[in-house]
């Protein structure tokens, strides 16, 4: 109920801000609500979004349930489809077929680097007590500077000016689904979802994330190693993040474009933040939000005012009316804290 009430106040403040702007607020949710019916090439697109959704709302939600914040997703991301298409490339250079090898390595290198990213935010967590907000935020901007310098100076596409690695060929490629960008990588993240829903229900340490997002003491006294199931969560979370390079470098692209991510790392955010604490329920959420983005670029075309940044408003809206009763639920008894101090 908390999260319908949620989502329906969101709704509220966009339709504000459309009349404060002269928009028909009908209109705009007809736009952004109907976009992805009106082609195959559309619907396809819309997938193709839900699909990095998915896991980037996945990097977040798996941490969060030991009451973690990865906010470096869009890292973790970058970093991990870039090498999965820098890899790729590499294939598409020096082999002339592709053996089960070559598509073993392009489906696990590109999540391993993403989760090397989570690990490191994890064990500085664990052994040093570093925040992991500030950690993850750092990594971005390494990840951000290694794939911009390993894309320009090694792998940088000939045949292009844009800052972009070469295409990888066919052979090594997911086979898309009718032309679009829609590609096996969706079914790949539902299966990770329904991995994740069983990991952290049926096992150990869903039971010790659950602990420790309890309370520290608690941890302590009924002996879990909170340290090692912190760098396992955050491990984890990159691991699903740098598996966006399925989707984009294998399924899409068929290459790693500097920039080419519309914020999918910070959009994992409210993908999970709207899921709650059921993974399964981040299918319906990212593809909730798949559609939100779809339907905001289309905006360009059918309105005088919006354009395809009214997505990034969107998101900010959804942000905040999901993150508001979590944080009274903080705030309260410590401002009861406060007052009975003062008084």
């Amino acid at each position: 109920m908390r999260t319908l009430l949620s989502v329906a106040f969101a709704f509220s403040i966009v339709c504000l801000i459309c009349l404060v702007f002269g928009e028909n607020p009908f209109l705009v949710f007809k736009i952004v609500g109907t976009s992805f019916l009106t082609s195959k090439y559309d619907l396809g697109l819309t997938l193709y979004y839900t699909t990095c959704f998915i896991f980037t709302g996945l990097a977040v939600a798996i941490p969060l349930r030991a009451g973690l914040f990865n906010i470096g997703g869009e890292g973790q991301l970058t970093i991990g489809t870039f090498v999965t298409a820098a890899l790729g490339a590499y294939f598409s250079r020096h082999a002339n077929e592709a053996g089960f090898h070559h598509y073993l390595l392009l489906l696990i290198v590109g999540p391993l680097t993403g989760a090397l990213f989570g690990f490191i935010a994890g064990f500085l967590k664990a052994a040093r007590g570093a925040h992991e907000v500030i950690v993850t935020m750092m990594l971005n901007f390494i990840a951000a500077g290694i794939a911009s310098y390993g894309t320009l100076r090694f792998f940088q596409n000939s045949d292009s000016q844009s800052p972009e690695t070469s295409v990888i060929t066919a052979p090594f490629q997911f086979i898309s689904f009718g032309e679009t960008p829609a590609s096996p990588a969706f079914i790949l993240a539902i299966l990770s979802v329904l991995a994740m829903w069983w990991l952290m229900k049926e096992t150990v340490l869903g039971f010790d994330a659950k602990v420790i997002a309890w309370g520290g003491r608690l941890a302590a006294r009924n002996g879990v190693p909170e340290g090692k199931v912190i760098t396992i969560l955050l491990t984890l979370g990159g691991f699903f993040a740098g598996a966006v390079g399925w989707a984009e470098a294998l399924g899409n692209a068929h290459q790693f474009r500097l920039g080419f991510s519309a914020d999918y790392g910070f959009m994992g955010i409210a993908v999970a933040l709207l899921a709650g604490p059921r993974i399964w329920t981040l299918i319906p959420s990212a593809f909730f939000f798949a559609i939100l983005h779809k339907g905001a670029a289309d905006l360009d075309m059918e309105t005088q005012v919006f354009n395809r940044d009214f997505s990034k408003i969107l998101q900010a809206v959804f942000i905040i009316s999901l993150s508001a009763p979590a944080l009274w639920q903080w705030l309260k008894p410590r401002l009861k804290m406060k007052g009975a101090a003062n008084g």
